[in-house]
């Protein structure tokens, strides 16, 4: 404590310096900023953006849709990271892509892109066009269908997809796949869905029409899923919701082998995504042999 107060001043000059030269560095950086964003997943954005605040650095809305570097960037669903900032250094360690090390030894952090790490689609730019500032995160509050439905859909690209799935089947919901893409009229007017859509059919329920709403209406609302409602199951393109290619999905029953071999780390990230994002409780260890066969999936 007393070489602390002893130093203060110099502590405080050196906080300060960081912080000066670092937006004069990033000024410096030929990526005036960095674009990123998910079309399809809200919830990964979310969590990306969430994930930058937290870490004071300054994001802005995308103003424009713009292409780089491959991927397509639509305003409204992407976002802006400039370099000249404060925590230019904390955005080039999120966003660089270290392929050369002068040394052969290095933390294995060293190689890590967080943008890669969140899957989350990025590209540096040479304009420093930008829009307001984001100061906070809010999950979307999507108005759930209010007219009567042949079917619920819903679209399994978001993050939270599978928990919601999860849950729909705990509360007793039969959920089928529509494995090929297709284009429905729904409360929003057309909507083209990709294949994977979740498809709820009303009437091949066990429980009442009641029941079944509010159901899926509280589990939309936790998991800041968007739910599509269609009055037919004819289709404006491709398969039709009766077709074939639409089948019942399987509750999940997963179990985790632990042991020799098996790298705790990696099993531990495997653990924390099932048990604790997607909501999907998978037991580390069996009893008998015959517990073995009632599982479905076996997780190493």
């Amino acid at each position: 404590m007393e070489a602390a107060l002893d130093n203060r001043v110099y502590m405080h000059d050196y906080l300060r310096e960081f912080f000066e030269t670092a937006v004069a560095e990033g000024a410096k950086d030929p990526a005036k900023n960095y674009v990123f964003g998910d079309e399809f997943d809200e919830s990964r954005n979310r969590l990306f953006v969430q994930f930058l605040l937290d870490h004071q650095i300054k994001v802005y809305e995308n103003t424009a849709d713009i292409f780089l570097n491959g991927y397509s960037f639509k305003k409204g669903k992407s976002w802006v990271v400039p370099t000249a900032q404060p925590q230019y250094r904390m955005v080039r360690t999120m966003f660089e892509e270290v392929k050369e090390f002068a040394d052969s030894v290095f933390y294995d952090a060293s190689a890590w892109t967080m943008a890669h790490a969140y899957g989350m689609p990025f590209a540096k730019s040479i304009s420093s066009k930008t829009g307001n500032q984001i100061k906070e995160v809010n999950a979307p509050a999507f108005p759930f269908p209010n007219s009567k439905a042949y079917a619920y859909l819903i679209d399994w690209s978001d993050y939270y997809a599978p928990a919601m799935l999860f849950d729909l089947q705990k509360a007793g919901v039969h959920v089928e796949i529509v494995n090929r893409p297709f284009a429905s009229q729904t409360q929003d007017g057309r909507k083209d869905f990709p294949a994977g859509t979740l498809m709820i059919p009303v009437g091949f329920q066990k429980m009442e029409q009641e029941k079944l709403v509010n159901s899926i209406q509280e589990l939309a609302a936790k998991h800041h899923q968007k739910v599509y409602a269609t009055t037919t199951g004819l289709n404006l393109a491709g398969v039709d919701l009766g077709s074939n290619m639409v089948g019942a999905v399987t509750q999940p029953k997963a179990i985790m082998i632990l042991g020799t071999g098996i790298q705790a780390n990696e099993a531990g990230e495997i653990w924390y995504l099932l048990d604790s994002q997607l909501g999907c409780p998978s037991p580390k260890s069996i009893q008998s042999k015959s517990e073995e066969s009632t599982y479905l999936t076996i997780t190493r």
